[in-house]
């Protein structure tokens, strides 16, 4: 007949004062096989081998009372063996006697601790008095840094409870655009700090950051963070001179345009603006170069303002001496410093000789009135009138 682990049965015996009857249990051994629990059965007078924490030196499977056996503790007990004795209980109950020696419980790796740091060196049990040295996942640091396996009694226990503390530092996600107080580096989980935008680059202002740990991570909370980048100087054209001259420039901050010698910048000021979501300057800005005195096809031509330079968009008016006209009534000052129309002065009757294209070169045709004549000279034919 079979029985279950766990199951209990009632024994008599057939000698003896007491013939019971005992119960008698079948309990799961260490190397997970089955033996009867005989401690309570009186009429017997003997212990098993299968008690807890020890290894036995012989392989006899019961003792009588009053049978001394060696024993050597465990694996998760501290190294030890010792003499232990089948001994009659006041309850009745057949047992070893572990009064005189007791296997020590060493200290276990710990699984449940909550952000649980490695331990080194990494075993599953510890000896008394043996120290660990803890380590963490980055954006975490041990706390503390050691712990030493101590007596607790019969038994051992860590010196502490480690854990694996979060902490932000001004590395990481820690915004470009926001400084803190220098003397501190390190930031605990939940720890909140003022920051402050830089002032060199971004609008006054001030938020709270907070370190929090999400996802597995340790990071800061910049959602409160809204610095506002100032206009930055611009670089588009390299010949422009700023007063006052700086990287950036706040916020309806005007600033004075100058170019160097016979240059002009398209606008005088620029102002920095905001724009709904960011700043920007008024308007773009280049140096153009001026324009000197306009140059005519002949003496007659005058023209109006007269002065040493033009600046790109000025413009001249021009007029002839009497009985002629200018080819154009007015030029203007391009930004490449030069005049958009060549001007010269047309009379009535008048006799250009120009080269045609194809026989001498490419000719320059200027801007000629209604009904000016002009001769056609040709090497191969005679002289003939174009109209």
């Amino acid at each position: 007949m079979e029985f279950p682990v766990n199951a209990t049965v009632a024994v008599t015996c057939n000698k003896g004062t007491d013939p019971g009857p005992f119960n008698a249990t079948c309990n799961m051994t260490k190397d997970y096989s089955a033996a009867w629990d005989i401690s309570r059965v009186k009429c017997l007078r003997m212990c098993n081998t299968w008690a807890k924490q020890v290894d036995f030196s012989s392989a006899q499977e019961e003792f009588g009372v009053e049978a001394t056996v060696l024993v050597s503790c465990q694996e998760p007990f501290e190294q030890k063996v010792f003499s232990i004795t089948c001994k009659e209980m006041k309850s009745g109950k057949f047992e070893w006697d572990f009064s005189k020696n007791k296997c020590i419980r060493r200290c276990k790796l710990p699984k449940t601790w909550r952000a649980r740091p490695a331990f080194s060196p990494d075993r599953q049990f510890y000896s008394r008095g043996e120290q660990v040295v803890l380590s963490c996942p980055q954006g975490y640091r041990p706390q503390p840094s050691e712990i030493s396996c101590i007596p607790n009694g019969t038994q051992n226990m860590w010196s502490e409870t480690p854990s694996c503390q979060g902490f932000c530092t001004k590395g990481g996600n820690w915004p470009p655009s926001v400084s803190a107080a220098p003397s501190q580096t390190d930031f605990a989980v939940g720890q909140q700090v003022l920051v402050t935008c830089l002032q060199d680059r971004f609008e006054e202002g001030s938020f709270p950051m907070t370190c929090v740990e999400q996802n597995g991570r340790v990071e800061w909370d910049t959602s409160h963070v809204n610095c506002t980048e100032k206009c930055q100087k611009p670089t588009g054209d390299p010949y422009l001179r700023f007063a006052p001259d700086k990287l950036y420039y706040a916020r309806e901050e005007l600033v004075t345009l100058s170019c160097p010698k016979d240059h002009e910048p398209s606008q005088p000021m620029i102002r920095c603006l905001w724009n709904g979501s960011h700043s920007v300057w008024s308007e773009a800005a280049t140096c153009q170069r001026k324009c000197q005195e306009p140059d005519t096809w002949n003496r007659g031509a005058e023209f109006t303002p007269k002065q040493s330079s033009y600046n790109p968009g000025d413009v001249v008016m021009w007029s002839c001496k009497e009985g002629y006209w200018p080819s154009v009534p007015q030029s203007t000052c391009t930004k490449l410093g030069t005049w958009s129309e060549t001007v010269y002065c047309v009379g009535e009757f008048e006799t250009r000789v120009m080269g045609l294209p194809g026989v001498w070169g490419p000719a320059s045709w200027p801007l000629l009135h209604l009904g000016f004549p002009l001769t056609h000279l040709s090497p191969r034919t005679s002289p003939g009138h174009l109209h």
